[in-house]
């Protein structure tokens, strides 16, 4: 069993979902679609975890929206944060651009799933 089987496997467990996995294409499709069941893991830094995203949108303006559990700390609305850049948003979330989210899958290992019941 590879990586990305391994990972997948373990997901699955921890969400009680089957995961199918999708292309960044086929993300931004959902994501564009309305699909709040969307999963992104990353390697977010040098000796630190994956870490798992729940994606919860894609704007007009090409922002997509997520939910980062690992986010130690309360942020004021609008502030730019740091590796990998990104905005805090309303609702405890953050945003990253288009070209932001494509460096996910180019150089932080990004692999992306949907739930599925």
């Amino acid at each position: 069993m590879n990586r990305d089987q391994q990972l997948q496997r373990a997901l699955q467990g921890m969400f009680g979902e089957t995961l199918h996995p999708l292309t960044a294409t086929e993300l931004l499709e959902q994501l564009a679609a309305g699909n709040r069941k969307c999963l992104l893991t990353l390697n977010w830094g040098p000796g630190m975890p994956d870490h798992q995203l729940l994606l919860r949108g894609l704007d007009p303006e090409g922002r997509v929206y997520f939910h980062n559990p690992y986010r130690p700390e309360d942020h004021p609305i609008g502030t730019l944060l740091a590796n990998p850049e990104r905005r805090v948003e309303p609702d405890h979330l953050e945003s990253v651009t288009l070209d932001q989210f494509e460096q996910f899958f180019l150089e932080r290992n990004a692999r992306a799933y949907e739930r599925r019941s």
